[in-house]
């Protein structure tokens, strides 16, 4: 029959189907939503073909539904190691180590775990790996400018595609934002020098009309359902989103409109999507970000009882991806301390006898600390599928500084000698890890959820009335309840 996600995503399509709102909305979980919808109109066309009497879902045709989806779900999961693969080729990695990159995170317990059910975590990611490999197509200085801005609006559009696939995939943005620039560095370092000078010139004045420009945008995305303690986070978010469409913009703008174009352009965006395409259920869960998070975070402790939780989150999640789980705690902790140490000597040093390559090596370390902020934003919740958020985002960032020729090495100390070794080791450990989930493929592919799961609440949708569903206690109820959020607009009443 299928997962309780299975089954989910199958009523949402369903109601969306029959020009209703979405009822669910924790993720808010647009992809396979939109996707089941479009695969019931697609096999609902060929021929001898019984998916739907009326306008509920029969159990042959949810059978067939489910086995569709499944297969396209896999292609999805497919797509992560390939993705890696070519972000790593842009960022100068040698071929065969991006390669073996891959196959890790291609076979990473994460990976296999989003591959055997329909979740929408490595869909979110898959469109963030997406949106990094636009950015990187911004360092080529030989397209025209109209590519380049091609190139940036789809790279702001497959981060809000990632927003509403599961809102917990922006806190890889300042990531993908920095591994984006890496490679712009490495390829265009005049470029990147030239659009930090625009940032770096902007006045007061300017900067106040941005940071307006950016809460306005989120207010009037957001309202009625304004939280004030989002603001922060959005502003950071748009700002970002300004940066890589000033980076697109960037040729013969005069500085600083191109900045404050670009600032209008994310605004239009942002309103469009969410005022005038999203439903308004996914538009709240996505403009609620990050405070609509905290009611499914684990319950806080006490004192040291909360530190023991997350320590015992982070072992746990090390446990399923890297082989050694112990010392790969400790080195991941040891680089992003080092990092630390590089982003503070780059942001204040003033000329070259240091020996930094600032603001390339800046942006190296930047991400690799990013990828650990990502990492503790995790560890709030425990759940297996989560380690998709940080596993690809340490093993780009260990492979990144592994591989590439970094040049800060301050007078008494190598720091980057010993974040090569310790990248090393993380990645050797991943590789490991991933080549000893080959021998449990079959129990992971299984693995699922008991019989009774179809009962949960989330399925229960009046369109499942011919399937097994329709025997769970109270499913008229159930169903009849979502009536709140069948206004597309306005959902739920």
């Amino acid at each position: 029959m299928g997962s309780d996600q299975d089954l989910m995503w199958v009523s949402e399509a369903l109601r969306l189907l029959r020009g209703l709102g979405p009822s669910y909305a924790d993720h808010p979980g647009a992809f396979w939503s939109i996707i089941n919808a479009s695969t019931v109109k697609v096999l609902s066309l060929m021929p001898n073909m019984s998916i739907l009497e009326g306008e509920s879902i029969t159990s042959e045709g949810l059978r067939v539904l489910i086995q569709s989806i499944r297969i396209e779900n896999a292609l999805v999961a497919g797509l992560t190691g390939y993705l890696c693969y070519h972000i790593l080729i842009n960022l100068e990695v040698n071929r065969n180590l991006a390669l073996a990159v891959n196959l890790a995170i291609s076979c990473a317990t994460p990976t296999l775990l989003a591959a055997a059910a329909i979740r929408h975590e490595l869909v979110s990611v898959v469109f963030m790996l997406i949106s990094c490999l636009f950015l990187q197509k911004l360092s080529n200085p030989e397209a025209s400018r109209q590519l380049r801005l091609a190139h940036g609006l789809f790279c702001v559009f497959m981060i809000f595609a990632a927003a509403f696939s599961k809102q917990q995939s922006l806190v890889l943005l300042p990531f993908i934002f920095f591994v984006g620039l890496a490679s712009v560095g490495l390829k265009n370092s005049c470029l990147l020098r030239e659009w930090l000078k625009q940032w770096k010139s902007l006045q007061a004045k300017d900067t106040s009309l941005l940071l307006g420009i950016w809460s306005l945008s989120w207010a009037i995305s957001a309202t009625p359902d304004i939280d004030l303690i989002n603001l922060p986070a959005w502003i950071a978010i748009n700002c970002t989103i300004t940066g890589v469409i000033s980076l697109a913009l960037y040729r013969n703008i005069s500085i600083p409109s191109v900045i404050c174009k670009a600032s209008i352009v994310t605004a239009i965006i942002e309103i469009t999507i969410t005022r005038l395409i999203s439903a308004n259920w996914w538009r709240q869960a996505v403009t609620g970000f990050p405070s609509w998070l905290a009611m499914f975070t684990n319950k806080p402790g006490i004192g040291n009882e909360q530190s023991a939780l997350y320590f015992d989150n982070l072992y746990q999640y090390f446990k399923l991806i890297f082989l050694l789980p112990d010392i790969s705690v400790a080195s991941v902790a040891i680089c992003a301390l080092f990092s630390v140490y590089i982003v503070i000597r780059a942001l204040t040093t003033q000329n070259q006898t240091s020996g930094f390559d600032s603001p390339f090596e800046l942006s190296v370390a930047t991400s690799w600390l990013l990828g650990c902020v990502v990492i503790v934003a995790c560890l709030l919740r425990f759940n297996p599928p989560y380690t998709i958020y940080f596993f690809p985002c340490l093993m780009i960032s260990s492979t990144f500084i592994f591989s590439n020729k970094l040049r800060a090495k301050p007078r008494g100390f190598n720091s980057i000698g010993l974040l090569k070794v310790l990248s090393f080791f993380i990645i050797a450990c991943g590789i490991l890890r991933s080549i000893s989930n080959l021998r449990d493929l079959k129990q992971i592919a299984h693995a699922g959820l008991p019989e009774h799961a179809i009962c949960m609440s989330h399925n229960m949708d009046s369109s499942m009335n011919l399937t097994a569903i329709a025997s769970c206690p109270d499913f008229k109820s159930k169903s009849a309840e979502k009536a709140i959020f069948n206004d597309w607009w306005r959902g739920p009443l």
